[in-house]
């Protein structure tokens, strides 16, 4: 099973099949429902349980006091892109399309409407670090972004140095230095990023004190698999950043 959403004194966890309400302090489970098909994806907000079927593609919506059935305007679409839900809005990454900006949309359970957007037009990989923070990935470096208000920080790196390999080289060639003050070719610092190493091989993780940043030593799965929890199975190449949460 899974977490999908919490408060003080209740969780809401999901399996296969089956959304319940449990009491922290007891254990005692307050209300659950069996679904007519797997679950694919499930989200919890202060006042609403959603839950995403796989077979009939469809969001059914409960009562998170009761757990009794009630009506929704959230569409599949919307739910199956939420990363998480703050008070009763669901914070969507909506996926990329050819040319425009990713948008992150804080849209109202009841009224299926967007109360807040943010267009992210550099960053192109993301991870959500922990229930409240997403860390958005670009050629310079990344932002910091803050999912129970929107609010953005961000955070110079060197990325090429971040992805180098473990000799200290990277894969560029650097024999035709760009004159002083910048690169004459405007996508030139791009393109040695990409010659260094994707970005997706980078990987992040946060305490109380420091957000770190670190690169596997291939491309694939592996940081893939770190992403979402699975530190434990990727070869990093021995350098790691990390960056103060309150200075930066």
């Amino acid at each position: 099973f899974r977490i999908v959403g919490s408060s003080e004194r209740q969780v809401c966890v999901q399996s296969a099949f089956r959304i319940e309400m449990l009491d922290l302090l007891t254990g005692e489970t307050l209300w659950s429902r069996v679904a007519d098909s797997a679950l694919q994806h499930s989200v919890a907000t202060t006042s609403v349980v959603l839950t995403l079927n796989f077979y009939p593609d469809r969001v059914v919506a409960y009562d998170a006091a009761n757990g009794h059935a009630i009506p929704t305007r959230i569409t599949a679409d919307v739910l199956r892109h939420t990363l998480e839900s703050v008070g009763d809005s669901l914070i969507v990454l909506r996926p990329h399309m050819t040319g425009q900006p990713r948008l992150l949309e804080w849209i109202d359970v009841h009224s299926g409407e967007v109360v807040r957007q943010l267009k992210l037009i550099e960053e192109s990989l993301f991870q959500q670090v922990d229930s409240r923070t997403l860390i958005a990935f670009h050629s310079k470096g990344l932002r910091i972004i803050r999912l129970i208000d929107g609010t953005t920080r961000d955070y110079a790196l060197d990325m090429n140095a971040l992805l180098a390999k473990p000799d200290g080289n990277t894969a560029t060639d650097r024999s035709a230095s760009p004159p002083a003050g910048g690169s004459a070719d405007p996508t030139a610092d791009e393109s040695e990023l990409q010659a260094a190493g994707s970005l997706s091989r980078l990987a992040a993780w946060t305490d109380p004190v420091n957000y770190y940043v670190a690169a596997s030593s291939e491309d694939g799965m592996g940081a893939a698999m770190a992403r979402i929890g699975g530190r434990e199975s990727v070869v990093y190449n021995g350098r790691i950043a990390a960056m103060d949460r309150a200075t930066g």
